[in-house]
């Protein structure tokens, strides 16, 4: 039997080259933080009632669609305006889109060549455009909490 001419390792020789790209990925890895992303919707016409239907979109690709949002909120109504958030973002471009739900049917009623029945807005435009903004005109930049977004809403 051949003798092995290598010591025993001990705590101070470990081999950190194998180590420390191990530790180095387990740290990239990580979440950089859970952020939160308070909004303010405006011009609620209280009158009608129902509901606030906030959606929030983290990149163009289905934006604004159903069914594409990274989060939503359902806010009752109950003045002229009501506050919102979402938690647990990381850093990132964000849009805020709102419909004022004021039949209860949890999505925007439109009539006559799609035109909506009900309120509606977007973050980043401070008057609602007949159609939706693109992504990047409406999105507003996440990197510290305490950021608040007004949506303005419209009505046909």
């Amino acid at each position: 039997m051949k003798k092995s001419n290598r010591r025993p390792r001990r705590f101070g020789q470990l081999p950190w080259r194998h180590i420390f790209p191990a530790v180095l990925t387990f740290l990239i890895a990580l979440p950089a933080g859970s952020l939160e992303l308070r909004f303010r919707v405006s011009g609620i016409e209280v009158e009608s009632g129902g509901r606030i239907l906030a959606g929030l979109y983290a990149s163009e690709e289905g934006f604004p669609e159903a069914g594409y949002e990274v989060g939503g909120v359902i806010i009752d109504v109950s003045g002229e305006t009501v506050e919102g958030v979402f938690t647990e973002l990381p850093p990132g471009r964000y849009v805020v889109a709102v419909v004022h739900d004021t039949d209860g049917d949890g999505t925007m009623t439109t009539g006559f060549m799609g035109i909506p029945k009900e309120g509606y807005g977007f973050s980043g435009v401070e008057e609602a455009p007949l159609k939706p903004p693109k992504f990047n005109k409406a999105a507003v930049e996440l990197r510290d909490d305490g950021v608040v977004v007004v949506v303005p809403l419209r009505y046909m």
